[in-house]
């Protein structure tokens, strides 16, 4: 038994806790996952009492972690001072808080720890908590000076359009955050000022790698801003739009967009509404963009027209190495075009699909070209 498995038994003895099993399996592991949604734990989600063990074990034992994955367990508030202590003892890097129950209270002693001079906290992952708008106003004071924090993930944590506005001023003029996700926020306006809110950032942004907007409503008008803005942008080279309500007003500004943007590297549009319109415009883009690496368009009502000038267009791409296009509706013309490509050009490109075409053995065997689409 190494000296932190006694200190946890000793740990967990004192607080009248049942040891957890994958912590005791954690031999000369820097990363500590501990999420309640996988199998081996999902009957036995951590409490608050059993991050203290934990914390208490990491304090006595000296043992260094590079990784520690709370997610979907039963924790709150309660138990922030615990996490800090793992923090600051651990020389933690990484902290994955998704789906429990912390508020704005955690967020301030993980910020006052993060700017202690003795954290190493790099990645913070605060998805689905009820953080609220005083939990974004405390990201917005935070984030007003450079950090430690590279990344950031404040998806479904209930923000408001004045904590997301005031989050997005503060990133202005912010050098160190380089991945931030905003997905669904609490957004009740149809008129996208907050979307002008980001792309003026994004203009004057020029460090963030990685920004994900899903689930904001983001319609023609809204995208288009951000187009405009990603022209300007030389920083982000990934961009995740999924499930908003994007049509081919949006899809042809991104795809403008994507003529002159040279630092953009993957665009995520899947569930939106581009159709056939959309995708022709991204067929021609194809033929010229020399610097998109994976494009995802699944799940937009595109049809065999659309997505056969997208075959085209990969045919004179060869930059691309990964595309999406699952739950679109394939037909004859389309089905075809990707057999023969599949079949022949992507052997050598190695271009990744979501999706297989084949033809059927019976066909094979009578010569019939009836190729289908399968899901990978």
């Amino acid at each position: 038994m190494t000296s932190f498995q006694a200190a946890y038994q000793s740990s967990c003895d004192l607080c009248k806790v049942e040891p957890c099993e994958e912590v005791m399996k954690c031999v000369g592991e820097t990363d500590l996952i501990l999420n309640g949604n996988q199998l081996r734990m999902f009957s036995h989600r951590l409490s608050n009492v059993d991050v203290q063990a934990i914390a208490n074990a990491v304090k006595q034992s000296g043992r260094l972690l590079r990784k520690l994955d709370l997610s979907y367990n039963n924790l709150d508030d309660s138990c922030i001072q615990y996490i800090v202590d793992i923090i600051l003892h651990a020389q933690l890097v990484y902290l994955n808080l998704t789906s429990n129950n912390f508020g704005p209270d955690a967020l301030t002693a993980i910020f006052i720890a993060s700017n202690s001079g003795k954290s190493s906290l790099t990645h913070l992952i605060l998805n689905s908590n009820p953080l609220g708008n005083i939990g974004g106003m405390i990201v917005s004071d935070f984030l007003h000076s450079d950090n430690s924090l590279v990344e950031m993930d404040l998806g479904s944590t209930e923000q408001d359009m004045d904590s997301i506005a005031a989050i997005a001023t503060s990133l202005q003029n912010n050098k160190s955050l380089k991945i931030l996700v905003l997905d669904n926020p609490r957004i009740f306006s149809y008129d996208e000022e907050l979307v002008l809110q980001i792309g003026n950032m994004l203009e004057q942004n020029q460090s963030l790698q990685k920004i994900s907007l899903a689930k904001w409503r983001i319609r023609c008008m809204g995208v288009t801003v951000l187009a405009t803005a990603f022209c300007k942008n030389k920083s982000v080279r990934h961009l995740n739009l999924k499930c908003n309500q994007i049509s081919f007003g949006g899809a042809r500004a991104l795809a403008t967009m994507l003529l002159t943007n040279k630092t953009l590297e993957s665009l995520n549009l899947d569930s939106n509404r581009i159709a056939d319109d959309g995708a022709l415009t991204f067929g021609q883009v194809l033929r010229r963009n020399k610097s998109l690496l994976d494009l995802n368009l699944a799940n937009n009502s595109i049809n065999d027209v659309g997505l056969s000038e997208l075959g085209r267009g990969l045919s004179l791409n060869a930059t691309l190495t990964q595309i999406k296009l699952w739950g679109n509706h394939f037909g004859s013309e389309s089905s075809e075009i990707f057999y023969d490509l599949y079949t022949g050009r992507f052997t050598h490109t190695k271009l990744k699909l979501d999706f297989v075409p084949y033809i059927p053995k019976d066909d094979v065997e009578t010569k019939t070209k009836n190729v289908h689409i399968a899901q990978i």
